[in-house]
């Protein structure tokens, strides 16, 4: 049983029906055999679709393949799906639904920072437990939000930005500009890479430092006042329809010659799909190289899902699809299906993958999913991340008395 209590959230629009709902909750706690488990999804369909459907073929490749073989121990594993918008308020009023209505067993999914956020708090607040398969800001490990009934499966910004350092550190040139969106996502980018960057280089100066309205980028502007800073090395965070018009405004103004660029993301498959011909060369960046790496199980997920989806993965859908499988074991070797006894589990156990043994950090519980740094580049004229290195995402940690403080 996974409520215990009336729900916090909501209390006033809840207060006359919670003690029928916990009653009903409590009557149906006992599993039939054949009854799938359900485990309720949070998702941006609303406002972010491409994300959300990359995500959610994710998730529904790894399901097949799970209740193919039999699911939970003989029991289907059923993911229900609910549209967050993007939104906090919206993606708890959909939690609440998922834990009414529909018994599920766990919450999983989200890609915004702040939505994120919001559905562990209230996972701790409900008792219920939230693996959340996309990475993101250090705020969702600190130990303030860190708590028993809350992990994440994809690298934390702490960790790339770490690599994206290592790998930037011998770049010539002093003088560093900066751009980045205006919301938790850019803050933490920029903090991290300039607190990561500091020590490793004596003469690392910052010389310009913008935060953007989040795709509304006035690329004009934005490129003059960077181009009047005279860096050396660029710096962006900008994604989506700003990275492409950093992209086309520095090549009219020339802006990109001569300088190295560190961009945060240019080369997931999702940024690639939409700067395609247009992609820089040789953007130093954090990626997915899709058709680039050995691993035979890789090469079999690769073959699954466009044998599913006729199209290839996205990097949202690698970490969705891990995390289903991480889930699924958890739940197999679980003394009960409760958030308790997974989350028990989840942390105590190393589960196999693709890319090689997966962990949860005991204080943090962050996994050590791998994380990849290379270039950007073309192959057969695709655009993909070419001269990348593998780190293990357990090599960087992150400093939580200075992360608290700034």
């Amino acid at each position: 049983m996974i409520i215990k209590k009336c729900l916090p959230v909501f209390s006033l629009l809840l207060l006359t029906g919670c003690a029928k709902e916990s009653t009903e909750l409590q009557q149906n706690a006992v599993p039939n055999p054949t009854e799938s488990i359900k485990v309720g999804v949070l998702l941006p369909f609303t406002g972010y679709d491409e994300g959300a459907f990359a995500a959610q073929k994710g998730f529904e490749l790894a399901l097949s393949e799970i209740n193919q073989a039999g699911g939970i121990n003989g029991r289907p594993l059923e993911y229900v799906y609910r549209d967050d918008h993007g939104e906090p308020t919206k993606a708890l009023r959909a939690a609440e639904d998922l834990l009414l209505s529909e018994g599920v067993v766990a919450l999983t999914g989200t890609i915004h920072e702040h939505v994120k956020l919001a559905v562990s708090d209230f996972a701790r607040r409900n008792q219920i437990l939230f693996l959340c398969p996309s990475g993101g800001s250090d705020a969702f490990l600190l130990p303030k939000n860190v708590h028993d009934y809350a992990y994440r499966m994809d690298v934390s910004n702490y960790m790339w930005v770490q690599g994206l350092v290592d790998a930037a550190a011998d770049l010539p040139g002093s003088r560093w500009a900066f751009v980045a969106p205006n919301y938790e996502f850019g803050f933490s980018f920029v903090k991290d890479f300039k607190r990561y960057m500091a020590p490793k280089r004596s003469d690392f100066e910052v010389v310009f430092e913008q935060f953007t309205p989040t795709l509304k980028l006035d690329a004009g502007a934005t490129l003059q006042a960077i181009e009047a800073s005279k860096p050396d090395v660029i710096v962006t965070a900008l994604f989506g329809s700003d990275h492409v018009k950093l992209i086309r405004e520095g090549k009219k103004r020339g802006l990109f010659e001569g300088r190295e660029v560190v961009a945060s993301m240019a080369g997931l498959p999702e940024e690639l799909a939409v700067t395609q011909d247009e992609t820089p060369v040789n953007w130093l960046t954090f990626g997915y190289p899709v058709d680039g790496l050995p691993m035979e199980r890789h090469n079999q997920f690769l073959e699954s899902f466009r044998a599913m989806h006729e199209e290839s993965p996205k990097y949202t859908s690698i970490s969705s699809y891990m995390s289903v499988k991480v889930l699924a074991e958890a739940m197999r070797n679980a003394a009960d299906i409760t958030s308790e006894a997974i989350g028990q589990e989840l942390g105590s156990r190393e589960f196999d993958s693709m890319f090689g043994p997966i962990k949860f950090d005991p204080t943090t519980h962050q996994s050590n999913s791998p994380i990849w740094i290379g270039r950007t580049g073309f192959v057969d004229d695709k655009p993909t991340l070419l001269d990348w290195h593998q780190i293990d995402g357990a090599s960087y940690t992150l400093e939580f008395a200075n992360t608290e403080t700034q």
